[in-house]
């Protein structure tokens, strides 16, 4: 079983759609709704994130499992590298897995690690994938993910539910 991703990024994480871009797309013309739209832009981020379990700036997470076989199929997307990956041997000290031992397989939104090699013993529980996923910066996101971004934000800002199903059609990690 895996556990759901952990921020690990030290840095805040700047926004794919800047302040500026969404009050031109929103016509406003006032710097008094800087605060609230930048804060739409983040809301709007996280319910396509939530939704499609992208992560559209490049940031680092890391994620548990019970065994190596969960990792097959991550559930979070698009992974770029495993960083690093721990785990608890027999007498329940922590370890570093030799990267040797492992592979990131896939591309894209299907990806997962798998074995290379014979695993050392790991205490059941106690493997962490630490993985930098992300599309990069906010120039490498796709069009189609920017205006899904862009026409939530209009929607919060008019108090409006907007339907995100055909904004992210075929944009989901494993779709």
């Amino acid at each position: 079983m895996l556990s759901a991703a952990v921020l690990v990024s030290p840095a805040p994480i700047p926004e794919p759609i800047t302040v500026a871009d969404a009050k031109r797309f929103l016509r406003i013309d006032t710097d008094s709704l800087d605060g609230d739209v930048a804060m739409l832009v983040g809301a709007a981020r996280g319910d396509i994130e939530d939704a499609t379990g992208l992560r559209l700036i490049e940031q680092l997470v890391e994620i548990g499992a019970d065994e190596m076989a969960d990792l097959a199929h991550l559930p979070i997307g698009p992974v770029s590298e495993v960083v690093q990956m721990r785990y608890r041997d027999a007498s329940g000290t922590e370890q570093l897995l030799d990267p040797a031992a492992y592979v990131l397989t896939g591309a894209g939104l299907e990806c997962g690690i798998a074995a290379r090699a014979s695993l050392p013993l790991m205490l059941r529980g106690s493997i962490v994938a630490r993985l930098k996923v992300g599309f990069g910066d906010a120039t490498k996101i796709p069009a189609t993910l920017r205006w899904a971004i862009l026409a939530l934000v209009r929607g919060k800002f008019e108090d409006r539910a907007v339907d995100i199903e055909p904004l992210i059609v075929n944009l989901r990690v494993g779709a």
